[in-house]
Protein backbone atom coordinates (compact mmCIF):
# COMPACT_ATOMS: atom_id res chain seq x y z
CA UNK A 1 0.00 0.00 0.00
CA UNK A 2 1.26 3.59 -1.35
CA UNK A 3 1.73 6.16 1.20
CA UNK A 4 -0.03 9.04 -0.58
CA UNK A 5 2.12 11.74 -1.68
CA UNK A 6 5.50 10.26 -0.87
CA UNK A 7 8.28 8.91 -3.38
CA UNK A 8 11.84 7.39 -2.89
CA UNK A 9 13.92 8.95 -5.37
CA UNK A 10 17.61 7.87 -6.72
CA UNK A 11 19.81 10.53 -7.62
CA UNK A 12 22.88 10.04 -9.71
CA UNK A 13 25.46 12.41 -7.63
CA UNK A 14 28.03 14.20 -8.00
CA UNK A 15 30.62 12.18 -7.93
CA UNK A 16 29.68 9.35 -9.98
CA UNK A 17 28.68 11.93 -12.93
CA UNK A 18 31.95 13.57 -12.70
CA UNK A 19 33.91 10.26 -12.74
CA UNK A 20 31.62 9.77 -15.99
CA UNK A 21 32.63 13.39 -17.63
CA UNK A 22 29.23 14.61 -16.61
CA UNK A 23 28.09 17.58 -14.63
CA UNK A 24 24.71 17.36 -12.78
CA UNK A 25 22.78 20.00 -10.31
CA UNK A 26 22.13 19.16 -6.83
CA UNK A 27 19.42 17.50 -5.85
CA UNK A 28 18.71 19.67 -2.74
CA UNK A 29 18.85 22.76 -4.99
CA UNK A 30 15.99 21.69 -7.72
CA UNK A 31 13.78 20.31 -5.11
CA UNK A 32 13.87 23.48 -3.21
CA UNK A 33 13.22 25.41 -6.59
CA UNK A 34 10.24 23.49 -6.85
CA UNK A 35 8.93 23.77 -3.07
CA UNK A 36 8.98 20.12 -2.69
CA UNK A 37 9.74 18.74 0.76
CA UNK A 38 12.58 16.63 1.18
CA UNK A 39 14.45 14.61 3.23
CA UNK A 40 17.76 13.16 2.61
CA UNK A 41 17.97 9.38 3.60
CA UNK A 42 21.52 8.63 2.23
CA UNK A 43 23.72 11.20 0.09
CA UNK A 44 25.55 8.06 -1.72
CA UNK A 45 28.48 9.46 -0.06
CA UNK A 46 30.89 6.86 2.17
CA UNK A 47 30.49 6.97 5.88
CA UNK A 48 33.31 7.31 8.48
CA UNK A 49 32.98 4.02 9.54
CA UNK A 50 33.12 3.05 5.33
CA UNK A 51 36.46 5.16 5.05
CA UNK A 52 37.87 3.20 7.92
CA UNK A 53 37.05 -0.21 6.86
CA UNK A 54 38.17 0.53 3.05
CA UNK A 55 41.76 -1.05 4.12
CA UNK A 56 40.67 -4.07 4.87
CA UNK A 57 37.70 -4.26 2.28
CA UNK A 58 37.41 -2.63 -1.57
CA UNK A 59 36.92 0.98 -1.89
CA UNK A 60 33.36 2.16 -0.76
CA UNK A 61 31.11 2.03 -3.73
CA UNK A 62 29.69 5.38 -5.01
CA UNK A 63 25.55 4.91 -4.84
CA UNK A 64 22.96 7.28 -6.02
CA UNK A 65 22.19 9.45 -3.28
CA UNK A 66 18.27 8.85 -1.81
CA UNK A 67 15.77 11.38 -1.25
CA UNK A 68 12.54 10.91 0.53
CA UNK A 69 10.11 13.19 -1.13
CA UNK A 70 7.21 14.37 0.55
CA UNK A 71 3.64 16.16 0.27
CA UNK A 72 4.09 15.92 -3.76
CA UNK A 73 0.79 17.05 -5.58
CA UNK A 74 1.44 15.70 -8.83
CA UNK A 75 2.32 12.39 -9.84
CA UNK A 76 5.73 10.83 -10.49
CA UNK A 77 6.21 12.35 -13.86
CA UNK A 78 7.06 15.45 -13.17
CA UNK A 79 9.71 14.02 -10.55
CA UNK A 80 11.00 11.58 -13.49
CA UNK A 81 12.03 13.74 -15.51
CA UNK A 82 14.42 15.65 -13.18
CA UNK A 83 18.38 16.30 -13.85
CA UNK A 84 19.88 13.10 -12.38
CA UNK A 85 17.18 11.40 -11.53
CA UNK A 86 17.83 7.60 -11.83
CA UNK A 87 14.34 6.24 -10.15
CA UNK A 88 10.96 7.61 -8.70
CA UNK A 89 9.43 4.66 -5.90
CA UNK A 90 6.23 5.06 -4.08
CA UNK A 91 6.84 5.06 -0.37
CA UNK A 92 5.20 2.01 0.84
CA UNK A 93 3.73 0.94 3.89
CA UNK A 94 5.64 -2.35 5.13
CA UNK A 95 3.94 -5.18 7.80
CA UNK A 96 6.13 -6.89 9.89
CA UNK A 97 6.11 -10.69 9.03
CA UNK A 98 3.76 -12.29 11.71
CA UNK A 99 0.91 -15.09 11.29
CA UNK A 100 -0.87 -15.64 14.87
CA UNK A 101 -0.45 -14.32 18.15
CA UNK A 102 -2.56 -15.72 21.31
CA UNK A 103 -1.72 -16.23 25.11
CA UNK A 104 -0.66 -19.88 24.53
CA UNK A 105 3.31 -20.68 25.75
CA UNK A 106 5.22 -23.25 24.26
CA UNK A 107 8.56 -25.27 24.63
CA UNK A 108 11.61 -24.08 23.12
CA UNK A 109 12.34 -27.09 21.18
CA UNK A 110 14.06 -25.03 18.51
CA UNK A 111 16.98 -25.57 20.30
CA UNK A 112 16.65 -29.25 20.54
CA UNK A 113 16.07 -29.32 16.67
CA UNK A 114 19.14 -27.25 16.02
CA UNK A 115 21.52 -28.91 18.47
CA UNK A 116 22.38 -25.64 20.59
CA UNK A 117 23.49 -27.26 23.43
CA UNK A 118 26.07 -29.03 21.75
CA UNK A 119 27.28 -25.25 20.14
CA UNK A 120 27.20 -23.87 23.41
CA UNK A 121 30.05 -26.37 24.67
CA UNK A 122 32.19 -24.51 21.89
CA UNK A 123 30.92 -20.68 22.89
CA UNK A 124 27.79 -18.80 24.04
CA UNK A 125 28.22 -15.94 22.36
CA UNK A 126 30.21 -12.34 22.73
CA UNK A 127 29.99 -9.21 24.12
CA UNK A 128 31.46 -7.78 20.73
CA UNK A 129 28.96 -8.72 18.41
CA UNK A 130 26.16 -6.42 17.80
CA UNK A 131 23.22 -7.73 15.96
CA UNK A 132 20.76 -4.86 15.06
CA UNK A 133 17.19 -5.75 15.42
CA UNK A 134 14.98 -3.59 12.66
CA UNK A 135 11.45 -4.07 14.07
CA UNK A 136 8.87 -2.50 15.72
CA UNK A 137 11.08 -1.88 18.58
CA UNK A 138 12.74 -3.43 21.77
CA UNK A 139 11.88 -3.12 25.10
CA UNK A 140 15.46 -3.09 26.59
CA UNK A 141 14.03 -2.94 30.42
CA UNK A 142 13.03 -6.64 30.20
CA UNK A 143 14.82 -8.41 32.49
CA UNK A 144 15.52 -11.34 29.49
CA UNK A 145 17.45 -8.68 27.65
CA UNK A 146 18.69 -5.29 29.54
CA UNK A 147 22.12 -6.78 30.21
CA UNK A 148 22.06 -7.70 26.28
CA UNK A 149 21.73 -4.05 24.52
CA UNK A 150 23.67 -2.14 22.80
CA UNK A 151 24.76 0.98 24.31
CA UNK A 152 26.08 3.91 22.59
CA UNK A 153 28.39 5.59 25.09
CA UNK A 154 28.57 8.79 23.25
CA UNK A 155 25.30 9.76 23.80
CA UNK A 156 24.76 7.51 27.44
CA UNK A 157 27.93 10.12 28.52
CA UNK A 158 26.61 13.04 26.61
CA UNK A 159 23.76 15.93 27.29
CA UNK A 160 20.45 15.27 27.22
CA UNK A 161 18.76 16.75 23.80
CA UNK A 162 21.98 16.56 21.88
CA UNK A 163 23.14 14.89 19.08
CA UNK A 164 27.13 14.30 21.16
CA UNK A 165 28.14 11.30 18.24
CA UNK A 166 26.45 13.84 15.33
CA UNK A 167 25.17 10.49 13.69
CA UNK A 168 21.24 12.53 12.75
CA UNK A 169 19.56 10.97 15.91
CA UNK A 170 19.60 12.63 19.51
CA UNK A 171 19.94 10.70 22.61
CA UNK A 172 20.04 7.44 21.39
CA UNK A 173 21.39 4.86 23.67
CA UNK A 174 20.13 2.14 22.75
CA UNK A 175 19.20 2.64 19.39
CA UNK A 176 16.73 4.84 17.48
CA UNK A 177 13.06 5.45 16.55
CA UNK A 178 13.21 6.60 12.99
CA UNK A 179 9.42 6.50 12.72
CA UNK A 180 8.17 8.63 15.73
CA UNK A 181 11.94 9.96 15.35
CA UNK A 182 13.67 10.43 18.54
CA UNK A 183 16.45 7.93 20.86
CA UNK A 184 13.80 5.86 22.48
CA UNK A 185 13.28 2.63 20.77
CA UNK A 186 11.46 1.09 23.32
CA UNK A 187 7.67 -0.21 21.83
CA UNK A 188 4.26 0.22 21.82
CA UNK A 189 2.30 -2.60 23.43
CA UNK A 190 -0.82 -1.32 22.00
CA UNK A 191 0.06 -1.64 18.49
CA UNK A 192 2.14 -5.04 17.81
CA UNK A 193 5.08 -3.74 19.47
CA UNK A 194 6.04 -7.05 21.17
CA UNK A 195 7.25 -8.14 17.71
CA UNK A 196 10.74 -6.44 17.65
CA UNK A 197 11.05 -7.74 21.52
CA UNK A 198 10.23 -11.65 20.85
CA UNK A 199 12.87 -11.35 17.93
CA UNK A 200 15.25 -9.96 20.10
CA UNK A 201 14.69 -12.53 22.67
CA UNK A 202 15.25 -15.12 19.92
CA UNK A 203 18.66 -14.08 19.38
CA UNK A 204 19.91 -13.22 22.30
CA UNK A 205 17.74 -13.66 25.55
CA UNK A 206 20.36 -14.36 28.48
CA UNK A 207 20.77 -18.37 28.54
CA UNK A 208 21.50 -19.67 32.19
CA UNK A 209 20.27 -17.27 34.22
CA UNK A 210 17.19 -19.23 35.71
CA UNK A 211 14.87 -16.68 34.52
CA UNK A 212 12.61 -17.22 31.46
CA UNK A 213 14.17 -18.64 27.72
CA UNK A 214 17.07 -18.60 26.04
CA UNK A 215 18.56 -16.88 23.19
CA UNK A 216 20.50 -18.70 20.73
CA UNK A 217 23.38 -16.14 22.08
CA UNK A 218 24.01 -15.67 26.05
CA UNK A 219 26.14 -13.26 25.13
CA UNK A 220 25.40 -10.70 22.82
CA UNK A 221 24.55 -6.61 21.78
CA UNK A 222 21.69 -6.02 20.70
CA UNK A 223 21.09 -2.66 18.45
CA UNK A 224 17.41 -1.62 18.40
CA UNK A 225 16.55 0.07 15.28
CA UNK A 226 12.74 0.91 15.27
CA UNK A 227 11.05 1.51 12.07
CA UNK A 228 7.42 0.66 12.98
CA UNK A 229 5.22 3.78 14.38
CA UNK A 230 3.92 3.55 18.19
CA UNK A 231 0.82 4.56 16.58
CA UNK A 232 0.08 1.89 13.74
CA UNK A 233 1.15 -1.67 12.92
CA UNK A 234 2.59 -0.20 9.56
CA UNK A 235 6.14 0.81 8.60
CA UNK A 236 6.89 3.09 5.89
CA UNK A 237 9.97 2.15 3.35
CA UNK A 238 11.98 4.74 3.92
CA UNK A 239 12.04 4.50 7.53
CA UNK A 240 13.47 0.71 7.24
CA UNK A 241 15.88 1.90 4.94
CA UNK A 242 16.84 4.67 8.07
CA UNK A 243 17.52 1.48 9.89
CA UNK A 244 19.21 -0.31 7.65
CA UNK A 245 21.60 2.86 7.03
CA UNK A 246 22.10 3.59 10.77
CA UNK A 247 23.09 -0.26 11.65
CA UNK A 248 25.92 -0.21 9.23
CA UNK A 249 27.09 2.65 9.95
CA UNK A 250 27.13 2.69 13.67
CA UNK A 251 29.22 -0.60 13.48
CA UNK A 252 26.66 -3.60 13.48
CA UNK A 253 28.03 -6.75 12.70
CA UNK A 254 24.54 -8.77 11.81
CA UNK A 255 20.91 -7.18 10.88
CA UNK A 256 17.49 -9.10 10.89
CA UNK A 257 14.92 -7.54 9.20
CA UNK A 258 11.64 -9.69 9.59
CA UNK A 259 8.97 -7.98 7.75
CA UNK A 260 8.57 -7.17 4.58
CA UNK A 261 5.85 -6.76 1.43
CA UNK A 262 4.09 -8.87 -1.27
CA UNK A 263 5.88 -6.50 -3.94
CA UNK A 264 9.52 -6.78 -6.01
CA UNK A 265 12.18 -5.29 -4.44
CA UNK A 266 12.66 -1.58 -5.01
CA UNK A 267 15.85 0.13 -6.12
CA UNK A 268 16.07 1.93 -3.14
CA UNK A 269 15.74 -1.38 -1.09
CA UNK A 270 18.97 -2.75 -2.99
CA UNK A 271 20.85 -0.11 -2.62
CA UNK A 272 20.85 -0.17 1.13
CA UNK A 273 21.10 -3.74 1.40
CA UNK A 274 23.89 -3.24 -0.74
CA UNK A 275 25.73 -0.92 1.15
CA UNK A 276 25.07 -2.71 4.30
CA UNK A 277 26.70 -5.80 2.77
CA UNK A 278 29.78 -3.83 1.39
CA UNK A 279 29.90 -2.44 4.73
CA UNK A 280 30.40 -6.27 5.86
CA UNK A 281 27.10 -6.82 7.13
CA UNK A 282 26.00 -10.18 7.65
CA UNK A 283 21.89 -9.02 6.21
CA UNK A 284 19.15 -11.54 7.24
CA UNK A 285 15.45 -11.58 6.01
CA UNK A 286 12.23 -13.32 6.51
CA UNK A 287 10.56 -15.09 3.32
CA UNK A 288 7.49 -13.89 4.34
CA UNK A 289 4.42 -15.70 5.23
CA UNK A 290 2.13 -15.52 2.48
CA UNK A 291 2.64 -19.27 1.16
CA UNK A 292 4.31 -17.80 -2.13
CA UNK A 293 7.13 -17.36 -3.85
CA UNK A 294 9.50 -15.59 -1.73
CA UNK A 295 11.41 -13.72 -4.92
CA UNK A 296 8.11 -11.92 -5.50
CA UNK A 297 8.33 -10.11 -1.91
CA UNK A 298 10.80 -7.62 -0.42
CA UNK A 299 12.91 -7.79 1.12
CA UNK A 300 13.42 -11.68 0.50
CA UNK A 301 14.07 -11.40 -3.16
CA UNK A 302 16.92 -9.43 -2.76
CA UNK A 303 20.50 -11.25 -3.74
CA UNK A 304 23.15 -11.73 -1.40
CA UNK A 305 21.07 -11.30 1.97
CA UNK A 306 20.07 -14.39 3.60
CA UNK A 307 16.60 -15.35 2.96
CA UNK A 308 15.16 -17.22 5.81
CA UNK A 309 11.51 -19.59 5.13
CA UNK A 310 10.47 -21.29 8.40
CA UNK A 311 10.20 -25.09 9.28
CA UNK A 312 8.30 -26.86 12.18
CA UNK A 313 9.70 -29.61 14.83
CA UNK A 314 9.53 -32.54 12.04
CA UNK A 315 11.72 -30.25 9.71
CA UNK A 316 9.00 -29.60 7.49
CA UNK A 317 8.43 -26.82 5.90
CA UNK A 318 5.86 -24.49 7.77
CA UNK A 319 2.30 -24.75 6.05
CA UNK A 320 2.55 -20.52 6.01
CA UNK A 321 6.31 -20.30 4.99
CA UNK A 322 7.20 -18.39 1.66
CA UNK A 323 9.38 -20.71 -0.45
CA UNK A 324 11.05 -21.00 -3.89
CA UNK A 325 14.56 -21.05 -5.28
CA UNK A 326 15.34 -17.89 -3.56
CA UNK A 327 15.40 -19.34 -0.31
CA UNK A 328 19.08 -19.78 1.58
CA UNK A 329 18.06 -22.00 4.32
CA UNK A 330 15.47 -22.77 6.82
CA UNK A 331 14.97 -22.21 10.52
CA UNK A 332 12.32 -23.16 13.09
CA UNK A 333 9.45 -20.92 13.21
CA UNK A 334 6.32 -22.98 14.66
CA UNK A 335 3.00 -24.15 12.14
CA UNK A 336 -0.13 -23.09 12.44
CA UNK A 337 -3.10 -25.71 12.75
CA UNK A 338 -5.52 -22.89 10.26
CA UNK A 339 -3.26 -23.70 7.11
CA UNK A 340 -3.11 -27.73 7.46
CA UNK A 341 0.15 -27.78 9.62
CA UNK A 342 0.97 -27.93 13.35
CA UNK A 343 -0.24 -26.55 16.26
CA UNK A 344 3.39 -24.87 16.99
CA UNK A 345 5.14 -21.86 18.51
CA UNK A 346 8.20 -20.14 19.46
CA UNK A 347 8.28 -19.00 22.89
CA UNK A 348 10.71 -15.63 23.57
CA UNK A 349 10.28 -12.13 25.16
CA UNK A 350 7.34 -9.86 25.00
CA UNK A 351 7.44 -6.50 26.07
CA UNK A 352 6.28 -6.06 30.34
CA UNK A 353 9.10 -8.71 31.21
CA UNK A 354 6.57 -11.35 29.30
CA UNK A 355 6.77 -14.55 27.57
CA UNK A 356 4.94 -15.47 24.44
CA UNK A 357 4.55 -17.89 21.59
CA UNK A 358 4.40 -16.71 18.61
CA UNK A 359 4.71 -18.38 14.87
CA UNK A 360 6.16 -16.81 11.69
CA UNK A 361 9.31 -16.62 9.06
CA UNK A 362 9.75 -13.72 11.77
CA UNK A 363 10.82 -16.38 14.29
CA UNK A 364 13.07 -17.94 11.80
CA UNK A 365 15.36 -15.36 10.70
CA UNK A 366 16.46 -14.07 14.15
CA UNK A 367 17.77 -18.34 14.71
CA UNK A 368 19.72 -17.69 11.78
CA UNK A 369 21.02 -13.64 12.65
CA UNK A 370 21.54 -15.28 16.03
CA UNK A 371 23.35 -18.05 14.94
CA UNK A 372 25.35 -15.57 12.40
CA UNK A 373 26.38 -14.06 15.61
CA UNK A 374 27.61 -17.20 17.32
CA UNK A 375 29.37 -18.17 14.52
CA UNK A 376 30.96 -14.51 14.56
CA UNK A 377 31.90 -15.04 18.54
CA UNK A 378 33.84 -18.19 17.27
CA UNK A 379 35.93 -15.92 15.06
CA UNK A 380 35.40 -12.64 14.42
CA UNK A 381 37.34 -12.10 11.09
CA UNK A 382 35.19 -14.34 8.74
CA UNK A 383 33.58 -11.75 6.27
CA UNK A 384 29.74 -11.80 5.95
CA UNK A 385 30.34 -14.55 2.89
CA UNK A 386 32.14 -16.45 5.03
CA UNK A 387 29.53 -16.46 7.99
CA UNK A 388 26.73 -17.40 5.60
CA UNK A 389 28.64 -20.05 3.75
CA UNK A 390 29.06 -21.77 7.04
CA UNK A 391 25.68 -21.60 7.69
CA UNK A 392 24.19 -22.73 4.57
CA UNK A 393 26.81 -25.71 4.20
CA UNK A 394 26.25 -26.57 8.17
CA UNK A 395 22.51 -27.01 7.83
CA UNK A 396 20.73 -30.39 7.51
CA UNK A 397 19.25 -30.98 4.19
CA UNK A 398 15.63 -32.02 3.87
CA UNK A 399 13.22 -32.75 0.70
CA UNK A 400 10.03 -30.61 2.11
CA UNK A 401 6.57 -30.32 0.37
CA UNK A 402 4.58 -27.20 -0.30
CA UNK A 403 1.79 -27.80 2.12
CA UNK A 404 -0.62 -25.79 -0.22
CA UNK A 405 1.17 -27.00 -3.71
CA UNK A 406 2.03 -31.21 -3.21
CA UNK A 407 3.55 -30.66 -6.87
CA UNK A 408 6.45 -27.93 -5.41
CA UNK A 409 8.88 -29.69 -3.99
CA UNK A 410 12.23 -28.41 -2.94
CA UNK A 411 15.37 -29.53 -0.81
CA UNK A 412 16.60 -26.82 2.01
CA UNK A 413 18.66 -27.41 4.39
CA UNK A 414 17.69 -26.65 8.43
CA UNK A 415 20.18 -24.61 10.40
CA UNK A 416 22.24 -26.68 12.94
CA UNK A 417 24.16 -24.46 15.38
CA UNK A 418 26.59 -27.52 16.71
CA UNK A 419 27.15 -28.02 13.15
CA UNK A 420 27.92 -24.05 12.41
CA UNK A 421 30.11 -23.84 15.45
CA UNK A 422 32.36 -26.85 14.63
CA UNK A 423 33.05 -25.21 11.00
CA UNK A 424 33.70 -21.79 12.74
CA UNK A 425 35.98 -23.29 15.27
CA UNK A 426 37.82 -25.64 12.12
CA UNK A 427 38.17 -21.87 10.48
CA UNK A 428 40.46 -20.81 13.19
CA UNK A 429 43.77 -20.01 12.09
CA UNK A 430 45.79 -23.30 13.67
CA UNK A 431 49.10 -23.24 15.25
CA UNK A 432 51.92 -24.59 13.43
CA UNK A 433 53.03 -28.46 14.09
CA UNK A 434 55.27 -29.05 16.92
CA UNK A 435 58.42 -30.53 14.76
CA UNK A 436 59.11 -34.48 15.47
CA UNK A 437 61.32 -35.01 18.43
CA UNK A 438 65.05 -35.59 16.82
CA UNK A 439 66.79 -38.85 18.52
CA UNK A 440 68.63 -37.77 21.45
CA UNK A 441 66.19 -35.25 22.50
CA UNK A 442 63.65 -34.45 25.19
CA UNK A 443 60.27 -34.52 23.05
CA UNK A 444 58.21 -31.29 24.11
CA UNK A 445 55.53 -31.48 26.26
CA UNK A 446 53.23 -30.42 23.41
CA UNK A 447 53.09 -33.95 21.95
CA UNK A 448 56.91 -34.32 20.18
CA UNK A 449 56.18 -36.50 17.50
CA UNK A 450 52.95 -38.24 17.86
CA UNK A 451 50.30 -36.48 15.61
CA UNK A 452 47.53 -37.67 17.21
CA UNK A 453 48.71 -36.09 20.58
CA UNK A 454 49.73 -32.79 19.16
CA UNK A 455 46.04 -33.03 17.23
CA UNK A 456 44.88 -32.88 21.02
CA UNK A 457 47.20 -30.00 21.94
CA UNK A 458 45.85 -27.98 19.53
CA UNK A 459 42.07 -28.80 20.14
CA UNK A 460 42.16 -28.04 23.72
CA UNK A 461 44.40 -24.43 22.94
CA UNK A 462 41.56 -23.35 20.58
CA UNK A 463 38.53 -24.91 22.54
CA UNK A 464 40.04 -23.61 26.27
CA UNK A 465 38.59 -19.60 25.51
CA UNK A 466 35.18 -20.82 24.57
CA UNK A 467 33.76 -22.55 27.25
CA UNK A 468 32.57 -26.28 27.95
CA UNK A 469 35.95 -26.75 28.15
CA UNK A 470 36.07 -27.49 31.99
CA UNK A 471 36.12 -31.82 31.50
CA UNK A 472 38.82 -31.82 29.28
CA UNK A 473 40.73 -29.26 31.56
CA UNK A 474 40.40 -31.93 34.37
CA UNK A 475 41.23 -34.85 32.34
CA UNK A 476 44.47 -33.46 31.37
CA UNK A 477 45.14 -32.34 35.36
CA UNK A 478 44.46 -36.14 36.18
CA UNK A 479 47.03 -37.35 33.49
CA UNK A 480 49.62 -35.41 34.33
CA UNK A 481 48.90 -36.40 38.26
CA UNK A 482 49.21 -40.21 36.76
CA UNK A 483 52.50 -39.57 35.19
CA UNK A 484 54.03 -38.23 38.25
CA UNK A 485 54.74 -41.40 39.90
CA UNK A 486 55.60 -43.18 36.58
CA UNK A 487 58.71 -40.63 36.25
CA UNK A 488 59.96 -40.50 39.91
CA UNK A 489 60.19 -44.68 39.08
CA UNK A 490 62.36 -44.40 35.48
CA UNK A 491 64.30 -41.17 36.92
CA UNK A 492 67.16 -42.63 38.75
CA UNK A 493 67.54 -45.34 36.44
CA UNK A 494 68.01 -43.16 34.20
CA UNK A 495 70.74 -41.15 35.84
CA UNK A 496 72.26 -45.22 36.83
CA UNK A 497 72.45 -45.85 33.24
CA UNK A 498 74.53 -41.98 32.64
CA UNK A 499 76.84 -42.95 35.52
CA UNK A 500 77.71 -46.23 33.93
CA UNK A 501 78.63 -45.35 30.61
CA UNK A 502 81.20 -42.57 31.80
CA UNK A 503 82.87 -44.83 33.66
Amino acid sequence: MEVPGEYLVRFQTSSSSLAQGKAVADPASLLASKGIPFEVLHSGKASKRAMSLSSKLTAPAVRPALYHLKNVQKGSKEISDLPGALSVEPNCYIRPFLTTNDSEYSEQWAHQVMESEKAWDISTGSKDIIVAVSDTGVDYLHPDLKDQMWVNQAEAQGASGVDDDNNGCVDDIYGCDFADEDGDPKPATSTGGEHGTHVAGIIGAVGNNGLGVAGINWNVRIMAVKGFSDSSELAKTDDLLKTVYYAADNGAHVINCSWGANQSPSSAERDAFSYALDMGMVVVVAAGNSAANAREFSPAGISKVITVASSNSRNELSSFSNYGTGIDVMAPGGDAPQFGGRDEKILSTVPGGRYVGLRGTSMAAPYVAGLAALVLSINPDLTNSDVEDIIVKSADEFSVTVPRSSNLKYTYGRINARKAAEAALASLPQPDPVPDCPPGQQCSQQGGGNPASRSADVSNAITSGFGGCSNEMRARSNTNKAEAPMAAFFLPLIILMILRRKK
